[in-house]
Parts: structure tokens; C-alpha cells; sequence
């Protein structure tokens, strides 16, 4: 059904929107996805799943979403996906509050720095994983 992961992680994108809309946490037009490895800053961080940059650094003004390829269960990839896209959804805040609200919304659990996914965010979101 699709050429790439990237394909892939753009349609979760498109599905994920009305979700983001129904928390009051609208996500910017434009925002791409791709696989790849995260910053030397990150790697310093010891954050070697997923990467969030702000438009400001792209030359188009998108939000650029980075998975990392050696992420392969489906449900792990799409809680980071929805990780990074909360952070698309408040730009500007980091990790704190109003990202905060939007991630406990979308059932990530955990330290705010480092999510993880849990029966509830599986349970949550089952159907529409599945269907893509």
C-alpha cells in the first residue's frame, strides 16, 4: 500500500490531525517525516528515537519530524511519531506545560522527555494504526 515509510508516516500524519484538533492542539499545516538518525545533539542526549525541529530551521518553513530507522515495531514508531507531532503542535515549548497537556492527551505516559506508549495509548489508537 505504500512505497516508503516516509509514505507511511505521512499518512499517519494526516490521520493523527482531527486527534490534535479534538484536544484544542491544532498541528501546523506543513510538516514532514522522514527516517533518519537523530542530531549529534540528541545522540548526546541519549535520544536516538526521534527528533522534532522547529520551521524556523528548514528553508520552506516546515516542521521536520526525524524517526529513526532502527525503530521497527509499528506501535513504538507511532508513539514517537505522536511524540514529536506534540511538539509540532506547541513549538516553542520544550517539554513544558502546554506540551505536557497535549502529550497525557494523547496517552503517552512516562517522563516528558523520553515517552513511552502504554495499553492505554495502544488501545487508543489500535484502530487507527491498524488501518493504516
Amino acid at each position: 500500500m505504500y512505497s516508503s515509510r516516509e509514505d507511511w508516516l505521512q499518512s499517519a500524519v494526516a490521520e493523527l490531525r482531527p486527534v490534535f484538533d479534538s484536544h484544542s492542539f491544532p498541528l501546523p499545516e506543513k510538516i514532514r517525516v522522514t527516517c533518519g538518525f537523530p542530531s549529534s545533539r540528541a545522540k548526546s542526549n541519549h535520544k536516538n528515537i526521534g527528533e522534532h525541529w522547529s520551521p524556523s530551521a528548514s528553508q520552506d518553513g516546515t516542521h521536520e519530524i526525524l524517526i529513526s530507522p532502527v525503530v521497527d515495531d509499528v506501535f513504538d514508531v507511532f508513539g514517537i511519531l505522536v511524540h514529536e507531532m506534540c511538539h509540532a503542535a506547541t513549538d516553542g515549548d520544550g517539554h513544558g506545560k502546554e506540551f505536557g497537556k497535549i502529550a497525557r492527551a494523547m496517552q503517552l505516559e512516562g517522563k516528558l522527555t523520553a515517552t513511552t506508549i502504554g495499553q492505554d495509548f495502544k488501545d487508543t489508537f489500535e484502530s487507527l494504526v491498524s488501518g493504516l
